[in-house]
Parts: structure tokens; C-alpha cells; sequence
């Protein structure tokens, strides 16, 4: 029998007023260059500028990827590994629902190891 484990050390942070926790658990995390991975929904309503804010105040360099869509595609995690590679960032901090979540998750996976995803 063969048995695997298989732990991901990343928090999810939620709740009334999380997001004004992000740039000190951004911190605590050492991360000093963030990718926010989210969609255009939230660009256009403002919460990704809230969050680039927070994380700026907190002195972390901040880059957008705001390409995701439901049900991820291989294609766009791939896009956004190779982003976050060329752009040395030591943190990806997804910014919205399941799909999002999902996509961090495989761009984070990228930012160590070699593309393709599938």
C-alpha cells in the first residue's frame, strides 16, 4: 500500500474586516513582492485598489493578474505562473470566490515549479 500526504501551508483569511488584516499577515508571511490573482469583477468595483492600497501602505510591491475566469483554464494558470516567475514575487494572494482560489493555488504551485500545470 502506498500512502501520500499532501498539506498546503497558505491561510485563508475571511470575515467582517479581514481584509484590513492583509499587509500585516502579508508581513508575517515575509512576502515582500504580492501577486493579487482575482477577476475584472472586482477590479471594476474597486476592491482590488483597496487591496493594493493596504498591502502598499504595508511596504509589499504589489503586481495585478486579473485574468481569472469560472472554471480556470490550464492556459490562464500557465499565464499567470510565468508572470509570477518573471516578476520574482515570493507571495500570490487570491482576491475573490472558488475559481480565484483555484487559480492562485495553481499559479502558486508555478512560482517554484516548472509550467505546464496539467
Amino acid at each position: 500500500m502506498e500512502v501520500a500526504t499532501y498539506s498546503q501551508t497558505n491561510p485563508t483569511i475571511f470575515g467582517t474586516g479581514a481584509v484590513n488584516l492583509i499587509g500585516e499577515k502579508a508581513k508575517e508571511f515575509g512576502i515582500e513582492k504580492a501577486m493579487i490573482v482575482t477577476d475584472v469583477g472586482l477590479v471594476k468595483v474597486g476592491v482590488v485598489a483597496r487591496v493594493q492600497g493596504l498591502l502598499k501602505d504595508a511596504g509589499i510591491e504589489v503586481i495585478v493578474f486579473d485574468k481569472v475566469n469560472p472554471d480556470p483554464l490550464d492556459t490562464m494558470i500557465n499565464e499567470g505562473g510565468e508572470i509570477a516567475r518573471n516578476e520574482k514575487v515570493n507571495g500570490v494572494i487570491g482576491l475573490g470566490g472558488g475559481s480565484v482560489m483555484d487559480a492562485s493555488k495553481g499559479i502558486t504551485l508555478l512560482t517554484t515549479n516548472a509550467p505546464p500545470i496539467s
